[in-house]
This record gives C-alpha cells, sequence and structure tokens, in this order.
C-alpha cells in the first residue's frame, strides 16, 4: 500500500475495510471554476471515498458518499484512460485518467452494493 493511502486508514471506521482502490483526478467545482485533484477513488465495505493529501502531508482532503446516497455508477474507457462518474446526492462526479485496467474493480464493488 502506497504511503499517501496508508495515512487514509486514520480516517476508516472501526470494521471498515478497503476492497478497491484507484489512482485518479477528481474534477471539483471551486467557487464557479473546475479544479483537478489527483488523488485516491477507494471502495470500502461501508462507503466509497475520494481521498488526496497534499505535498508534504500539510493538507489532507477527504470526500465520503454513503452507498445509499449513490444512485448511479457509470465506466467508460478512452484513449487517456478510464474514467468513473457517478452520481450522489443530487451532484455528478468524474474521476478521469485512470490508468487502463484497474478502473473496473471499484466501478465493480460500487454497483454491487448500491444494486443491492
Amino acid at each position: 500500500m502506497s504511503t499517501k493511502i496508508k495515512h487514509l486508514e486514520k480516517h476508516l471506521n472501526i470494521g471498515e475495510l478497503i476492497a478497491s482502490k484507484v489512482k485518479g483526478t477528481f474534477e471539483a467545482d471551486f467557487f464557479g471554476n473546475k479544479m483537478l485533484k489527483t488523488g485516491y477513488l477507494v471502495a470500502t465495505n461501508q462507503r466509497l471515498l475520494f481521498y488526496r493529501r497534499g505535498l508534504f502531508g500539510i493538507n489532507e482532503e477527504l470526500r465520503v458518499f454513503p452507498y445509499d446516497k449513490i444512485t448511479s455508477i457509470r465506466y467508460k474507457s478512452g484513449v487517456l484512460g478510464e474514467t468513473i462518474t457517478f452520481t450522489a446526492s443530487g451532484s455528478t462526479m468524474n474521476v478521469k485518467h485512470i490508468k487502463s485496467g484497474q478502473s473496473w474493480y471499484v466501478f465493480s464493488d460500487v454497483s454491487n452494493r448500491i444494486n443491492k
């Protein structure tokens, strides 16, 4: 496990386990401007997380998406890598530039949990 993702462990609930993870670029809206943030999309046995740790570990960002709030998830493969798009609480999130062949595990884990 990479050092950056190891720091995520302190944010996990008791009994929460990482099922799958991918590194990608998250599109975020910052005062009306789109920003790209590189981090990890992590599927656990309890929720979906986006985690990033800044340079020198100064800033951390954690976005939490409970499975019961995720209404759809899509997977797309293209020239610039793979993309996972999901809708949670009425907002659509895109995680792009995922290395080819890696996003299917997260997509599968989340799909299975929201379609129960």
